[in-house]
């Protein structure tokens, strides 16, 4: 049993290791790509509706903007 829990860590741990590398090439593509389009292509309407879509998901309302100095 002693193996098998040790194995399930590795595991665990391997897969956080990989979410980790992975993490600034996903968030490189919402920032450079995803975002700017979504802020040149979307109505203030739908704007708003995908706001509320990700607010559902969430289970939170969007975080508010924050600015260089750390400022909402």
């Amino acid at each position: 049993m002693a193996e098998n829990d040790e194995y399930a860590a590795y595991v665990a741990y391997a897969a956080y290791v990989v979410a980790l590398v992975a993490e600034p090439e996903h968030i490189a593509k919402e920032e450079d790509g995803l975002f700017p389009v979504s802020l040149t292509e979307l109505t203030g309407e739908r704007w708003n509706e995908a706001v509320t879509a990700w607010s559902g998901v969430h289970g939170r309302p969007v975080a508010p903007a924050r600015t260089a100095g750390g400022a909402a």
